[in-house]
């Protein structure tokens, strides 16, 4: 759901900044020693809130899917180097390896440095993303990849 990417870009900011959060259960586990699952639970009649997987990377750029209570799929890509214009959104073409057409979504700008893009309903991306080598994504006029070392058991443990 489109509004939901904006109303988690705290939550998502929170994660990736290791800030405390009331009444917050995380689990964390290692896949291939670069990622890491973080679970964000409010016990609301029991249900998952936000669980959240995110691997950093070497510049200090972070990667992260996420899934809400609803089975909504997400993807958050943080970059310090940025300097976005917060709560406004842009369009983002993203793909896995060299796999074909380009995927096109809108990106909901929720820091300077930090989006979140709502993922479709597709087993075909899901099993690109876990099974593929590199995400590429073009985002204002730039483009740019993440190695995806790891994503099969993270994204697994995510929709367990």
């Amino acid at each position: 759901m489109k509004t939901m990417a904006a109303v988690l870009g705290g939550l998502m900011m929170a994660t990736v900044s290791g800030a405390a959060l009331a009444q917050v259960h995380t689990e964390t586990f290692d896949a291939n020693s670069e990622w890491s699952w973080d679970g964000e639970l409010k016990f609301e009649s029991g249900r998952m809130s936000l669980c959240t997987i995110k691997s950093p990377y070497d510049d200090n750029s972070v990667l992260m899917f996420m899934l809400d209570r609803d089975r909504d799929f997400m993807m958050g890509l943080v970059d310090p180097d940025w300097g976005l214009k917060k709560d406004t959104k842009d369009t983002i073409k993203y793909w896995v390896d060299n796999h074909k057409p380009k995927n096109t979504g809108t990106a909901f700008i929720v820091d300077e440095s930090a989006i979140v893009v709502d993922l479709p309903e597709s087993d075909a991306l899901y099993e690109q993303l876990r099974m593929g080598n590199k995400l590429h994504f073009e985002f204002q006029d730039e483009e740019f990849w993440y190695g995806l070392n790891g994503t099969k058991k993270a994204l697994e443990a995510l929709w367990a």
